[in-house]
């Protein structure tokens, strides 16, 4: 996942667990850089290695030398002479000791703004307070953090998905993550489902169990419940019908008589549609033509979960499924969408699942 924020973090900010805790592990990259640049003799030689930029004379040594330009920059010991672009490198001493990363807002976090704010971006504006993730001061932590060390958030972590998961801790995560005003109405069906999901031997990558959770909540309306699609009558005869505005569709897809439109509407936790489709899914969860003949049991707990596992996994809905854009070599949350709907509100859902990937992992901790 990305190393970035999307909501302010710091004094007064929005501080969401998985921005806070994106923060925490970028100022504890920086100081991993601190510790091994200040404590690795000759140093200056070292650091060349690693960072790869053009050579740089300090104290009479030529040697090629990045960190500076990629610095958390905390001063607190020597400096040394006039570097690349104006730059100074300053040694930390003794080295901070690292942040928690628990996705918890803490007067350590704010600390370590401003401190950077002060000593690093020298700003006249010390407020402790990142407001955003193009701002200069957010975009000079990130690239500090990035030249230091690669990996993802945590370093190279663990996928797997925990059976033990703390779901007090991620309910409690869950309320501080989602700020929409859903949250505490949706928090116990959040909890059931991700119990339902820690439970599904064939979800065993935290990832996907991210990615269901943050479909269920744009598909289910906020609140992580199998629902029947709004609209109206009319509404869905015009989206779903082979009465409606695109009948070529609808027969493609098992529509092919008049109120197919409304009885094949969305149902569920991902709003399965047509009737091929219910036909298709009725077979795969071994129910014979029974959500062809009531289409209302795709709204039953257990037979709407099951639809949203076996389609996402298997790829029942669109022909591709989870383990094309979620896998050990990447994690495209963006294009992940085609599982369910082109690329309709791709970047939604993506932002979501980042969310719950990171609060997921804090909670099995």
């Amino acid at each position: 996942m990305r190393l970035t924020i999307r909501k302010s973090v710091g004094k007064q900010g929005a501080n969401r667990p998985a921005d806070v805790a994106i923060v925490q592990d970028l100022f504890n990259r920086c100081e991993a850089a601190t510790r091994l640049v200040a404590g690795h003799p000759p140093f200056a030689d070292w650091a060349g290695s690693v960072f790869g930029l053009p050579d740089l004379r300090i104290a009479n040594s030529t040697a090629p030398f990045a960190a500076v330009d990629h610095y958390t920059g905390y001063y607190a010991g020597p400096q040394l002479g006039p570097l690349p672009y104006q730059r100074t490198l300053h040694l930390l001493d003794p080295p901070r000791t690292a942040l928690p990363v628990d996705g918890e807002i803490s007067d350590a976090v704010i600390e370590r703004i401003e401190a950077f704010q002060r000593d690093v971006m020298r700003t006249t504006v010390v407020d402790g307070l990142l407001s955003s993730p193009t701002g200069p001061t957010f975009k000079r932590i990130q690239a500090n953090a990035r030249a230091s060390q690669t990996g993802d958030l945590f370093g190279d972590c663990d996928n797997t998905l925990s059976s033990t998961i703390d779901l007090d801790k991620l309910e409690k995560l869950f309320k501080l993550q989602i700020t929409d005003g859903t949250q505490d109405q949706a928090a116990p069906n959040f909890r059931t489902l991700v119990q339902r999901i820690t439970g599904d031997t064939e979800v065993t990558d935290l990832r996907w169990a991210a990615y269901m959770l943050a479909t269920t909540k744009i598909e289910a309306m906020h609140n992580f419940w199998p629902i029947k699609e709004t609209g109206g009558d009319a509404y869905l005869k015009r989206k779903y019908d082979v009465e409606g505005e695109n009948p070529l569709r609808a027969k493609r897809m098992g529509n092919t008589t008049a109120g197919d439109g409304v009885k094949y509407a969305g149902r569920g936790f991902v709003q399965l549609t047509w009737k091929d489709l219910y036909k298709k899914l009725s077979k795969q969860l071994s129910l014979g033509d029974a959500l062809v003949t009531d289409p209302d049991k795709a709204l039953v707990y257990d037979n709407a979960y099951n639809i949203m596992s076996i389609g996402m996994r298997n790829g029942s809905f669109t022909g591709v499924g989870l383990g094309r854009f979620i896998n050990e070599e990447k994690c495209d949350y963006f294009n992940a969408r085609k599982i369910i709907n082109g690329t309709d509100r791709a970047d939604d859902v993506a932002a979501l699942a980042e969310g719950f990937e990171v609060i997921i992992r804090l909670a099995q901790r």
